[in-house]
């Protein structure tokens, strides 16, 4: 399901993409070749067609939006734990969690089943139409015809020719349809010379320019992003940029007559050719701003500048406004954490952010009378960083990325010295140039939650005490578990999952666990 949540942010991407490439194409559009156009519509649509986060700056610029539901999987090195904790997690969820699930599933069904529609709709129009054209036109082409046919291709220097079909329809409109193997397919009425060489010339250029291809491209985008109507937008203005360049090319020595004569042969076939083919055959778009626009553009002289930088410029502009670049927020995914969730006495985690593992080790010291806990983070440079907490012992660490920084954090849990329903007290601790500092141990309480919610989790917090504590994947984040006594002597426990804000601690969900210790849930909830 997550492959939802990409597309929807390369649809997003997608959008500030033809938004500002519309406006750098008005701007530009008698600065430069239309063909350059094509290319950044390429690139556009292919980047709609890759749901994944793809980045080319060191910094890419993100847009905040609150935070949601709506977020990548992280993923986990220890998978078989990951999916134990996931089959434990599931009976204690809260209504809100089912809901969010269920939310979840519903849209991602929604969408590809839209999907599903789309392709299966535009596949069998196109093997309906091809059939149809079969069996309805024939190979039986007149020498003139098959004479200007061999003259333009040579003329364009085409080696293969695409094969030629006469339609029985008189009253359609030139196109070519086919991917591996194009075919052309033309209306069965007399043609004057000059205007079957134009008809053919436009042709055989679009099975040049792999045309057929180009529409396949937009055609799967706009599939896959049904739901957007930029991306049809798109379509549309590159399917008609398509047309201008065959245009273009026809017309690249002609002169004003023969644009007269040429302009007048696609008005006879936009006026005649009422019937729509297969959305991937190259046909003559009856649009009426197009027409006026395809009209400008052939009877226009103006020499375009061939300049490479122009493109680059357009291209340049698109990738730094944010069209390769990610989005944080409710409605997009966030990247995937590459910090596992381990737990011990010692793991090998990533605590400073730069992409090497660090040792990370807790140990319980006894000197004489006094006895504290250390944690310990070991670089491979030979430096070393520590942090104490006295009078504790029995402890543990647990590393995962809380606070979705790129780095870990470490859950230490310490258990009190003679304990007898095994008290604890949690710090979370992250390294910051070279130093260990603590998180603040305040609640932020949620509104929605209508039991009676802890300020927070301190140590100094003596109307509450910690029964233990572990990180979870829950929602699409990881969050932050903590056991709290609600009533040891009738084994009644609060469990608690809480996300991380840069002012505390997020209550995402409060549960009320009775039988704690006697049906051994501590196992369960901290996933020992």
């Amino acid at each position: 399901m997550n492959v939802f949540w990409g597309v929807l942010e390369a649809s997003l991407m997608g959008t500030i993409g033809i938004l500002l490439f519309c406006i750098i194409s008005f701007t530009l559009k008698k600065r430069c070749q239309i063909e350059y156009k094509k290319i950044v519509w390429l690139l556009i649509a292919l980047r709609l067609l890759v749901p994944i986060h793809i980045t080319l700056l060191p910094l890419p610029l993100s847009i905040e939006v609150p935070n949601y539901i709506l977020r990548g999987s992280s993923e986990w090195n220890n998978s078989q734990k990951t999916t134990a904790s996931a089959k434990i997690l599931e009976p204690i969820n809260n209504s809100d969690a089912v809901q969010h699930w269920t939310t979840n599933h519903l849209v991602f069904f929604i969408w590809i089943t839209g999907c599903f529609i789309a392709c299966a709709y535009y596949f069998a129009a196109y093997l309906i139409t091809y059939k149809k054209l079969m069996c309805r036109s024939t190979e039986n082409v007149k020498p003139q015809i098959r004479e200007i046919y061999r003259t333009a291709a040579e003329e364009l220097k085409i080696k293969r020719l695409p094969e030629i079909r006469i339609m029985e329809d008189t009253d359609g409109s030139p196109f070519i349809i086919g991917l591996l193997k194009n075919r052309v397919f033309l209306p069965d009425k007399d043609y004057l010379e000059q205007d079957l060489y134009y008809i053919i010339r436009h042709e055989l250029i679009h099975c040049m320019n792999k045309d057929s291809w180009f529409k396949v491209i937009l055609l799967l985008a706009n599939i896959m992003h049904w739901f957007n109507p930029s991306v049809w937008i798109m379509r549309r203005l590159a399917e008609q940029d398509m047309e201008l360049i065959c245009d273009s090319r026809v017309l690249e020595f002609a002169s004003q007559e023969e644009r007269k004569e040429y302009s007048e042969v696609i008005l006879s076939h936009i006026q005649a050719g009422n019937r729509r083919y297969s959305v991937l055959s190259s046909g003559y778009i009856q649009k009426t701003n197009f027409i006026k626009r395809r009209f400008q553009n052939i009877f226009s002289t103006e020499q375009k500048k061939k300049e490479t930088s122009t493109v680059i410029l357009m291209i340049a502009l698109l990738l730094l406004s944010g069209v390769f670049l990610s989005i944080r927020g409710s409605i997009a995914m966030y990247p995937k954490s590459r910090i596992p969730i381990e737990s011990g006495l010692e793991v090998k985690t990533d605590v400073d952010g730069d992409g090497s593992t660090e040792r990370v080790y807790v140990k319980d010291v006894v000197s004489g009378t006094d006895a504290f806990t250390q944690v310990v983070a070991q670089f491979d440079d030979g430096d070393t960083v520590f942090i104490d907490y006295p009078d504790y012992w029995s402890s543990y660490i647990i590393s995962g990325d809380l606070s979705e920084s790129g780095k870990a954090d470490i859950v230490l849990v310490r258990y009190s010295i003679g304990s007898t329903f095994g008290a604890a007290e949690v710090s979370v601790i992250y390294m910051e140039d070279r130093s260990f500092k603590e998180y603040s141990s305040q609640f932020i309480k949620n509104p929605s939650i209508e039991a009676e919610q802890p300020d927070n989790f301190s140590s100094d917090n003596w109307a509450l005490s910690c029964l233990g504590a572990a990180i979870i994947e829950k929602d699409g984040k990881n969050m932050l578990r903590l056991i709290l006594n609600e009533d040891i002597q009738n084994d009644v426990v609060k469990c608690i999952d809480c996300s991380y804000r840069q002012d505390g601690w997020y209550i995402e969900s409060l549960q009320i666990i009775s039988n704690y210790y006697s049906e051994n849930k501590e196992k369960e909830l901290l996933n020992q």
